[in-house]
């Protein structure tokens, strides 16, 4: 009986191993609790099962899902692949963008991350949310849509983090009015594109006022256009089909 325990003790211990990398300087880090790997030009492809993320503090970006396809490549002048050239994530998906004090956080069901030189692309589906987040200034956008693509800054350093993104169906937002921290203003379309400056929604448009006292409700608008200020709204314009 003593002999299975000792067995038993040493099964679980197996069981609980995790896989990781890491790169010689310590920028790119890779865990799962299964893995497989092989070379690739400049680099690995690892295929990561059950608790799977990838960080990388040259890039700025954090990967987790339930699995996790990802190339890593030798940055100029590293001995080790220390950055993420490609990444599919499916299941549980949720993917940090950070640029100093602003970090945008996006989750959804499936990933599709490629590294494009200065900036990175992420396509997404099912149920996709993006939350920006300003540390300092405690300024907050969310958004929602089925599916979408977004272009990031590549580097952690001096960037934006979100440049710009694009959602699909279903789309919801939700801002802070200028001046009024309190005052919340939710708007649904069809369609949103966003960039640090502007907001634009398209297809069966409607508005919300949350303890707003100046927009009131809107409906049945084709396209409307939030301005943005530190991701508070400072104005917006609206049209109807007859008013193109």
């Amino acid at each position: 009986m003593r002999w299975l325990g000792i067995f038993g003790l040493v099964g679980i211990a197996f069981a609980q191993t995790i896989f990781n990398y890491s790169d010689s300087a310590g920028n790119l880090r890779v865990r799962a609790k299964d893995a497989q790997g092989s070379q690739i030009k400049g680099g690995y492809r690892f295929d990561l099962k059950g608790g799977a993320s990838v960080v990388s503090k040259r890039q700025g970006m954090s990967l987790s899902a339930n699995q996790i396809t990802v190339e890593a490549v030798a940055s100029k002048g590293s001995k080790s692949p220390d950055e993420v050239k490609t990444a599919k994530a499916t299941g549980s998906v949720k993917f940090d963008q950070s640029a100093g004090a602003r970090k945008t956080t996006l989750t959804c069901a499936i990933a599709n991350y490629k590294s494009l030189g200065e900036t990175a692309q992420l396509d997404t589906s099912g149920g996709v949310t993006i939350q920006s987040f300003d540390s300092a200034k405690k300024e907050s956008l969310n958004a929602k849509g089925a599916s979408g693509t977004a272009m990031l800054d590549r580097k952690a350093e001096g960037g934006f983090g979100l440049r710009t993104a694009t959602l699909t169906n279903g789309v919801r937002v939700e801002v802070i009015e200028s001046g009024n921290q309190s005052s919340r203003v939710v708007f649904t379309g069809d369609k949103l594109t966003m960039d640090p400056s502007k907001i634009t929604l398209t297809g069966h448009v409607k508005a919300q006022g949350k303890n707003s006292t100046g927009l009131g409700n809107l409906g049945n608008v084709d396209v409307l256009v939030i301005n943005l200020k530190d991701q508070k709204m400072t104005s917006f314009s609206f049209r109807t089909g007859g008013g193109k």
